[in-house]
């Protein structure tokens, strides 16, 4: 198939999931799949790297990427082996801004456990409790962190999550002095290598075929 072929194909897909208006989890894992699809074609047409960098979704592909990397390294530091156990963390929200879905985070909160607040699964919760721990450190938006996330947002929760809390010793209140400034955000992007990203998402297309 011709790039020209390609990139009409992708545009039509991208009016096709652009539009829709999510409203159940099947829904969103439509609009997933079809923007798998589009990542997929543009991988093997060698229009992914150029694709992410041209994006209008590049600041939430960048945001989400730092986001992941956080994740690892506090996995690293409080004795999770995250870079293995969740190493998929999030790159379906990848995907679907890389394909331009404009529900991509709706789509990604529907279908992923680690959103889902009625998971009785430790190794879920586990991946929740890291979600919540380490936004501080790239999320300038989210200076909370899992204690105090888990006490304002999901009392409901109290039960499963403070034991695992308890488990890996952050069941301590935010220090504010770690959240993470728009300032220092912003400089950190500048050290992202798009390269990195494509890996990752390369690497995410490959075995999910």
């Amino acid at each position: 198939m011709s790039i020209r072929v390609y990139i009409l194909d992708l545009l039509l897909n991208l009016i096709e999931i652009g539009g829709v208006n999510i409203m159940n989890k099947s829904e969103a894992y439509e609009v997933y799949a079809k923007s798998f699809k589009i990542v997929e074609n543009l991988l093997e047409a060698g229009l992914l790297k150029k694709t992410i960098e041209t994006s209008p979704d590049n600041d939430n592909i960048v945001y989400t990427y730092l986001h992941r990397q956080a994740i690892f390294n506090l996995g690293d530091t409080v004795g999770i082996p995250a870079r293995s156990i969740y190493k998929d963390h999030d790159l379906n929200k990848v995907v679907m801004y890389i394909a331009g879905a404009l529900k991509a985070s709706e789509a990604h909160r529907l279908i992923s456990e680690h959103h889902n607040r009625n998971t009785k699964d430790e190794k879920v919760l586990t991946e929740m409790l890291l979600d919540w721990e380490s936004a501080r450190f790239t999320k300038p938006d989210k200076p909370l962190n899992a204690y105090d996330t888990l006490h304002k947002y999901y009392k409901d929760m109290e039960n499963r999550m403070m034991p695992i809390l308890k488990k890996y010793s952050l069941d301590k209140p935010t220090d504010y002095s770690e959240a993470i400034t728009v300032e220092q955000f912003n400089e950190m992007k500048k050290h992202v290598d798009i390269n990195d990203i494509v890996r990752e998402v390369e690497n995410y297309i490959r075995q999910e075929k």
